[in-house]
């Protein structure tokens, strides 16, 4: 679904591809970061 949204503006296949998975390792790795994204996330 965002993939065609970044491509829109501008963002190639491989650099949303490589955004994607760096942003999961991220929350992955990041408990805060992980509970700031679904807070906001749940509020809409």
């Amino acid at each position: 679904m965002l993939a065609p949204m970044a491509a829109l503006h501008g963002v190639g296949n491989d650099d949303w591809v490589t955004a994607r998975d760096g942003w999961n390792r991220r929350i992955a790795s990041d408990p805060a970061v992980s509970y700031l994204f679904r807070e906001l996330y749940d509020a809409g």
